[in-house]
């Protein structure tokens, strides 16, 4: 049986033990991988297309970025998950997050001048004189 420790958010699992015939309890820990990065009514997928059609701001998508990543730190937290694993959002695509952060930045985006989100969305989708990344899976 399954129970939730809210004081400490480590769920207890009880077994039953023939050989000793007793119940026992397990403490076991909790974490997530692949928590969605949406948001829950999609805010995320909305923000992207406002922003690609300029009718919000970086600053704009930016806020609504770090309002749904805060808000899935607290969902798996009120949910009881004991390990939440962090830098797991992203604008766009995970993949392409990591290769920025190592610098990774593809040689023709890098010639044709642009940093920024605008070299981010650049290589996730292309743009005129300058193709998108193979970004296939």
């Amino acid at each position: 049986r399954l129970t939730n420790d809210s004081r400490a958010t480590v769920s207890v699992l009880y077994c039953f033990d023939k050989t000793l015939n007793s119940t026992t309890m397990v403490s076991l820990r909790t974490t997530t991988v692949g928590f969605p990065r949406t948001g829950p009514k999609r805010e995320m997928k909305m923000a992207l297309e406002k922003y690609w059609g300029n009718k919000i701001t970086k600053e704009e998508l930016l806020g609504v970025s770090d309002k749904v990543a805060l808000q899935s730190l607290k969902d798996q937290e009120a949910a009881g998950v004991s390990l939440i694993g962090v830098g797991d959002h992203t604008l766009y695509d995970h993949v392409l997050d990591w290769s920025e952060r190592f610098g990774l930045t593809c040689s023709r985006v890098r010639a044709a001048g642009l940093v920024g989100l605008d070299a981010y969305f650049t290589q996730a989708r292309g743009r005129d004189g300058v193709p998108a990344l193979d970004m296939t899976k």
